[in-house]
Order: C-alpha cells, then sequence, then structure tokens
C-alpha cells in the first residue's frame, strides 16, 4: 500500500493540549460533585460555575438557580451592540474557564477543619469579610476576561459559528489570566466550605441555612454581625443595620455640619448662634413679637434684619450659653444638639463621638465628621441586600416564606402607586433632588407616583425585616433559652398578625436556666 493510500490518523496532541484536556477532565468532575451537593443541599445551591460574574452580579447569591438555568452549560455575556451569536462564540471560548481547575489551590484539611469549628464570631466575620473581597476581585478579573475575549472577535473578525476552539491557542495571553481566575475562584470556594463547616456548628447557622434562599455564606455573615447580647430589642438589630432610616437617618457632611453650627457657631456681626435667635423667636411669638419671620435663616444670611427685631436680639443675647473657645465643644452645647430631632442619637452617644483621645477634649471638628458618617453598618446593609435579592429570586416557589411576603407586599405597592396614593412622596422627591429629565425616575414622580425600582426596594425590604424580627427571636430563644421580648409592633401598635417564621424556632428547655441576665445589655 503506497504512502498516499494510507489512511490518516488524528494528529497527536501536543504536551500543552493533553494538559488542557487533562484539566477539562478534572473540572468536568469538580462539577458533577458539586451540581449533585448543590441538589442535595436544596436551596442553598452555589453558582460557581455558570459565569454569573459576567452578568454584574455576585457570584454566588445563596438560592437555587430556576430549572432552565441548570440546562445549560453557555453562559450569555453582556455589552451592547454585541450580537446572540458573538455571545455565542465568545461563551464557547470561556466554557473551559466557568470550571475550577484547583491542581494548585491548598485545601483544608480536616484538622483545619476542626480549628475552623472553634472560631469566634469576630474570627468567623473576618472570613465573611475576605469571601466578598475576593469574590469581587473575582467577578472584576472576569469582567476583564470577557472584554479581552470581545476585544478578540472584534479585531480578528473571526466566523463566530466556529464551535472547535481552544481559548489558550486563540489567545495565550489568557492562560496566564485563567490560572490567575482560577485560583481566585478556588480560595473563595475553600472559604466557602470553611463557613459551611463552621455554621454546621452554630444552632442559629443550621436553623438559617434551612431558609429557601440562604446559603451558608449568608448565614456566617447574619451570624457573625448580629450579637444579640449587645441587642436589648429587634429595634436595635434594625437600627444597626440601616433598616430604621426614619430614626437614625444618614445625615452627611453638609447636614452633620449645619447641625453642629446651629449649635456651636456665633453668627458674624450677630454674636448668637443660630439656635438662640430660633429660641428667642418661639419664645416671643406668644407676645406676638417676631410672627413675620418666615425664616429664621433670613438672619443668617442677613444679619443686618436682626435690627428690625431688636426685641429678639435682646433675649437672645440675655439668654445666650456660654460657648467654648475654638474647637471645643461643652456639655450644654452637646446636650441641645443631642436633643435636636434630625439624627436620633443619644447625649452619651455624642460625648462618645466628640472625644478627640489626641488632644484630649471634646472637639466639634470631631463631632461634625462623626456625625456624617453613616449611623448603621454598611457592610451588613450590603449582606441585607444580597439577602433581600435572593428572597426576590426564589419567590417562585410556594414553601418560601420571605419570597411570598416579597411578592404579595410588591403587589399591594404596586396597586397603591396606580393609585397615585404616593403623589406626595413624588413631589417630595421632586423637590429635594434634582432629577435628570430623562430619567425613570423623573417619569415616574413627574406622574405622581413612584419608580418601578423603589416600589421593588420596599418590597424587599419588608421581607428582609421580617426575616431580621425572626433572626433576633431564633438568637434569643438560642442564647437564653427564653421567649424573647414582645416587638414593638405587639405591643405599642397593638398588632395581632404576627408572622411566624419559615423554619419553627428551637424549643425552650425547661430544665435549663431561662431569661437574660441581669447585666445591662451593651448597644451598638
Amino acid at each position: 500500500m503506497s504512502n498516499e493510500m494510507k489512511k490518516v490518523g488524528r494528529p497527536k496532541m501536543t504536551e500543552e493540549q493533553k494538559a488542557f484536556a487533562k484539566a477539562q477532565r478534572m473540572a468536568e468532575k469538580a462539577q458533577k460533585e458539586v451540581v449533585s451537593k448543590s441538589q442535595q443541599d436544596n436551596d442553598a445551591t452555589f453558582q460557581q460555575f455558570d459565569l454569573s460574574d459576567f452578568k454584574g452580579g455576585f457570584g454566588y447569591n445563596g438560592q437555587e438557580p430556576k430549572k432552565e438555568k441548570m440546562t445549560s452549560n453557555i453562559p450569555s455575556l453582556p455589552g451592547k451592540n454585541v450580537t446572540s451569536n458573538v455571545k455565542e462564540y465568545a461563551a464557547e471560548l470561556l466554557k473551559g474557564d466557568a470550571r475550577i481547575v484547583m491542581d494548585n489551590i491548598k485545601k483544608f484539611s480536616k484538622g483545619e477543619f476542626a480549628i475552623v469549628e472553634g472560631f469566634t464570631t469576630d474570627e468567623a466575620r473576618m472570613l465573611v469579610d475576605t469571601y466578598y473581597s475576593i469574590q469581587k476581585q473575582r467577578i472584576e478579573l472576569g469582567n476583564q476576561k470577557n472584554a479581552m475575549v470581545r476585544e478578540y472577535i472584534k479585531d480578528n473578525k473571526l466566523d463566530v459559528k466556529a464551535k472547535d476552539v481552544d481559548i489558550d491557542q486563540e489567545i495565550p495571553r489568557m492562560q496566564v489570566i485563567n490560572m490567575v481566575y482560577n485560583n481566585v475562584l478556588g480560595i473563595e470556594t475553600e472559604i466557602k466550605k470553611a463557613l459551611d463547616h463552621w455554621t454546621d456548628r452554630n444552632e442559629v447557622g443550621t436553623w438559617l441555612k434551612q431558609i429557601i434562599g440562604i446559603g451558608p455564606v449568608l448565614s456566617a455573615a447574619l451570624i457573625s454581625y448580629f450579637d444579640i447580647e449587645r441587642a436589648r430589642s429587634v429595634s436595635h438589630f434594625y437600627s444597626y443595620c440601616g433598616l430604621n432610616k426614619n430614626n437614625t437617618p444618614w445625615l452627611g457632611k453638609e447636614k452633620a455640619t449645619q447641625l453642629v453650627n446651629k449649635y456651636t457657631s456665633k453668627i458674624k456681626r450677630i454674636g448668637l448662634t443660630l439656635y438662640e435667635i430660633e429660641n428667642a423667636v418661639a419664645q416671643l411669638r406668644d407676645e406676638n413679637i417676631g410672627q413675620d419671620i418666615e425664616d429664621i435663616n433670613d438672619i443668617a444670611k442677613n444679619p443686618e434684619n436682626i435690627v428690625k427685631y431688636a426685641d429678639i436680639y435682646a433675649y437672645a443675647k440675655e439668654h445666650a450659653i456660654n460657648h467654648s473657645a475654638k474647637d471645643e465643644i461643652s456639655d450644654e452645647e452637646i446636650a441641645l444638639i443631642a436633643n435636636d430631632k434630625s439624627h436620633g442619637r443619644l447625649a452619651a452617644k455624642l460625648v462618645q463621638m466628640a472625644y478627640d483621645p489626641e488632644k484630649k477634649l471634646y472637639s466639634k471638628k470631631k463631632l461634625k465628621k462623626e456625625l456624617s458618617k453613616p449611623p448603621y453598618n454598611q457592610t451588613l446593609q450590603m449582606i441585607l441586600f444580597l439577602v433581600g435579592e435572593s428572597f426576590v429570586k426564589v419567590s417562585y416557589k410556594e414553601d418560601s416564606l420571605y419570597g411570598r411576603l416579597y411578592k404579595e407586599r410588591k403587589a399591594e405597592q404596586t396597586q397603591k402607586n396606580m393609585n397615585f396614593e404616593y403623589a406626595d412622596q413624588a413631589a417630595k422627591a421632586l423637590r429635594e433632588k434634582n432629577y435628570g429629565k430623562d430619567t425613570e425616575a423623573y417619569k415616574a414622580y413627574i406622574e405622581g407616583m413612584l419608580p418601578p425600582a423603589q416600589i421593588h426596594a420596599r418590597a424587599r425590604q419588608y421581607a428582609v425585616k421580617i426575616l431580621v424580627s425572626h433572626l433576633y427571636d431564633q438568637m434569643y430563644i438560642c442564647k437564653y433559652n427564653a421567649q424573647p421580648p414582645r416587638h414593638y409592633v405587639e405591643v405599642y401598635m397593638e398588632h395581632n398578625d404576627i408572622i411566624g417564621p419559615e423554619v419553627p424556632y428551637k424549643a425552650i428547655d425547661p430544665s435549663l436556666p431561662q431569661g437574660r441576665p441581669i447585666a445591662p445589655v451593651k448597644q451598638y
């Protein structure tokens, strides 16, 4: 048989191709194991393998994906002016990256897992923070990979219908990017396993993970950030996580400065503070003095106007307080600021915020700085946002209490919005902020309605708030083996339609001591 007639066989694979094929097989095996475990875990499915980061979201969102999302291994890529064929082709290029290759990642050993079991909440919180920090970096790296692939397709004008393309061969520099991406993803996965192990040994953690939409990372985050020993009631939980903004609003730099200056800074050419003038007007209006003053700030802006109100000036001068010099703030000034209803902080908290250990005095400057900060934990607020979005995604499940609450609340709020019951709120929003006329918010507000995004946020927050109240009760029972204190809505608002938890609380053991110790509670 001549050489020309010999059957041509498949060409031999290079060493690089062999290594890549082996890595693919190992990745597919790892993916099957994870999918199998996720099905057993039910609603704590961890979606690491669908390139969800290309959609701009977090890789893990703590809930089981819809069935149609599980049937395809080809992720979609975002971006404007990209055809579906280009997206499909780019997804093919990146398909291998959607799996974890952790040959060089050091995994936790049994001994290290045993150490994790003894972690304190502070140590677990450190792991949670690290997890989200690494996850953010992985998402950014994934977005850069996405941009590189799209640029490659555009520059080389490739046939987007091609299927048999090796990303490392097509884009050699992607080999390094892929290695970094997979290693970051591997570390993220190991931290999640450690948190899963830690929450398994925690009564509240196991309770949380039974809730549809809550996985090990969110469970660990909630346990490690909320401290039942520092909260007398669920209202303290609400304030700490930003769900009680009506009572403790975020002032910001400008409002915080105005608040402190109102009680401590004298107006030039008058020698009185704005508060002292306001107080004089309020006291003398009973004598029909100052009735024609519509805005006290007009006097502050135009000091010469005080000449028109000699009686007001004399009264204010007589009752002026003893202001501290330079940067120091007095106890009387702090008390006046504490009584102001614009911030909701306690006087003891303001004293703590104003003290400057370097200068060893109570500083106006430091108080302004501290009051300008958010009065709640922003990281915890982000975690509860993820919890809320998780409930949104599982709202199609009949067994999901919090998903159903979200859906019902959204329907109710939407109907009220269509009936223009929030017209006054829409008008207020237009007065307080300058919205662009091409924005969805402006289009809704100008019609006397709230934008759909705000309705969605309200419904999501409602479901989260119910979860936090249930979390407080479960934490209290587990810690003190007693019934938790009744909530504000029960005692003062006389609500009888209290919503029970999705997962029953732990039973109280009558043979063990019950109740919180008499020692004072250190509040947030």
